[in-house]
């Protein structure tokens, strides 16, 4: 059965971020003291015009960086190593169940 916190990875060919961006990024936000607000609900980095976005899938508010890691290196690991963007389902955030991505664009998968 699925439950919330299985953070079931799927990878995908389309939209494939950059291994390095999304490794500097997946980093960042290990360490990240920031909250993020509900809008955009995406977080971006940019390095030599390759892009990686973690976004999620529904509004819940303010987000702390730092809850998007766990997710986050599992699609980077399983996927993103493989020239795939990815997503895991079932993420646990502030109680709430959603998807979080991991590709080139800060909408969309």
């Amino acid at each position: 059965a699925r439950r919330c916190g299985s953070n079931a990875v799927s990878c995908d060919g389309g939209h494939a971020p950059a291994l390095n961006t999304c490794t500097e990024l997946v980093n960042r936000v290990r360490t990240s003291t920031l909250t993020l607000n509900s809008s955009p609900r995406s977080v971006c980095l940019s390095r030599s015009g390759k892009n990686c976005c973690i976004s999620w899938s529904k509004d819940i508010g303010s987000v702390r960086e730092a809850d998007l890691f766990n997710a986050g290196k599992n699609v980077l690991d399983r996927c993103v190593g493989e020239n795939n963007s990815g997503l895991a389902r079932d993420v646990s955030i502030n109680g709430n169940c959603l998807t979080e991505c991991l590709s080139d664009r800060a909408t969309g998968c």
